[in-house]
């Protein structure tokens, strides 16, 4: 199962973040199905660009971990979940153990980081 997200806030007026996200399935000779896909605002104000991507990454996982939980129980099979983003920072926060001076995105980034060493997300790219 692969995730794929984009953050975005520049053009809402509101300041509110904007989320776009598709979780596509894919087999070993890169066919794949779309399975879920939303656009949606997220209803926080964002001052960073790390932040309005940590938020649909977190977001992106929570709604990925129904969505693997009805796949297993239907065709009981183990899916493994490998998220993408195209943020370098946010890449280093989860992946090498770096920190964020942003009290209030700390507890994502663990939460995250938390998972990643648990294998619930496979892969980071």
């Amino acid at each position: 199962m692969l995730a794929f997200t984009d953050a975005s806030f520049v053009n809402n007026k509101d300041l509110l973040l904007q989320i776009r996200y598709v979780l596509v399935l894919a087999d070993m000779i890169n066919k794949v199905n779309i399975i879920y896909w939303l656009l949606i605002k997220c209803k926080r104000v964002i001052r960073s660009v790390l932040a309005s991507e940590l938020y649909g990454m977190a977001y992106r996982f929570n709604i990925r971990a129904v969505i693997k939980l009805i796949v297993n129980k239907i065709l009981n099979i183990n899916l493994l979940l490998i998220m993408c983003t195209d943020l370098k920072s946010l890449y280093n926060c989860l992946i090498r153990l770096g920190t964020t001076q942003e009290k209030r995105l700390i507890i994502n980034v663990i939460c995250l980081r938390q998972a990643y060493k648990q294998r619930e997300i496979t892969e980071v790219k």
